[in-house]
């Protein structure tokens, strides 16, 4: 267990603006978009929320060293691991304050994964891996995310508080990665197939069985990231174009979600049981991201979202859709807590 004590900075602006998605049919919903930009700070990049508002993320700062960031009414705190000289990325945050994320092991990038809980820091990825991030976790404290063998095998993993199981994506292709994680312990997972391709797929744990792929329509990658306790799913992904833009998944539909500051680059991570949104978005041409936080018109609700719909689903999240996605995941023995 290691200590840090951190320091406060204060959220210097938040440039809050309006934006109305045209309805495909019923009443058009108005999402308000809030950046989120630190103040002496090259790139604000936010990543979770909880239901209490309270968001996470890292800022790069103008000496160019990345911070992770907590960010709570308004009010800033660097949450540095001390164990990093090269700088921490806060992924997530659950209902109870526990933050999860990744600090920078050395300057060539290589990462291992962290919780902090009153102002502690403990490690977090199984042992025997050469480098590990942790990016979800529930309030139940179940931790998930992804860490990289000595033959270079990218796994997710699921921390149940006791274990860490792998989770494999049946015919991925040395990849997955565990994203999200929700208190009824569905696991959202990304992973390439054979073809290269990043899809998306769940992870249930109470009945150990893998979804079918859940890709965005369209897509020509798709990236999936945070799930909240109801199974909205926020995404992000590329066209054929390459063009970056995000998607909700809710109520077995796809929806766009695009800042108007970011056309072609808007990538949504974190969502709440309110359905705010949190994410980063990249002017044309630009260089560093910012941050944003996506919330529904007040008055409106999630009854009322009819945005650019995409289509539906091709998989259901949480369900496997043949026996040859179903697949039981693995416990090594050497897989333990350090």
């Amino acid at each position: 267990m290691k200590k840090c004590k951190p320091m406060l900075w204060i959220l210097a602006a938040v440039l809050a603006f309006a934006c109305t998605v045209a309805a495909e049919d019923g009443p058009d919903v108005t999402f308000k978009y809030n950046d989120v930009v630190l103040k002496k700070t090259k790139q604000t990049s936010i990543y979770g929320i909880n239901n209490s508002g309270t968001m996470v993320g890292y800022y790069i700062d103008e000496k160019y060293a990345i911070h992770g960031l907590l960010l709570v009414s308004g009010e800033a705190t660097t949450i540095d691991d001390p164990a990093s000289m090269w700088g921490t990325e806060a992924i997530n945050v659950n209902s109870n304050g526990t933050i999860v994320g990744d600090y920078l092991l050395d300057s060539d990038g290589d990462i291992a994964g962290f919780s902090y809980q009153n102002g502690q820091f403990t490690d977090v990825g199984p042992s025997g891996c050469i480098e590990s991030a942790a990016a979800g976790i529930n309030d139940s404290g179940e931790i998930v995310g992804w860490c990289t063998d000595s033959s270079d095998i990218v796994h997710g993993y699921l921390w149940n508080g006791e274990n860490y199981i792998f989770l494999d994506y049946p015919g991925a292709y040395s990849l997955t990665l565990a994203w999200g994680i929700n208190n009824a312990g569905l696991v959202t997972l990304q992973w390439i197939d054979s073809n290269g391709n990043y899809e998306a797929a769940t992870y249930n744990s109470a009945t150990q069985e893998y979804s079918a792929p859940i890709n965005v329509p369209g897509a020509a990658q798709t990236y999936v990231h945070s799930i909240n306790n109801a199974g909205d799913i926020v995404f992000s992904c590329y066209d054929a174009s390459g063009n970056s833009y995000g998607a909700l998944f809710t109520g077995g539909e796809f929806y766009t979600l695009l800042d108007p500051h970011g056309p072609d680059y808007t990538r949504p991570d974190g969502i709440n049981d309110s359905l705010d949104i949190v994410g980063r978005w990249l002017k044309p041409g630009g260089n560093f991201e910012k941050g944003f936080v996506a919330t529904i018109k007040k008055g409106q609700g999630k009854g009322d979202l009819k945005l650019m719909r995409i289509g539906a689903s091709t998989g259901e999240a949480g369900v496997a859709k043949s026996a040859q996605s179903v697949h039981r995941p693995k416990s090594p023995a050497s897989l333990s807590a350090k």
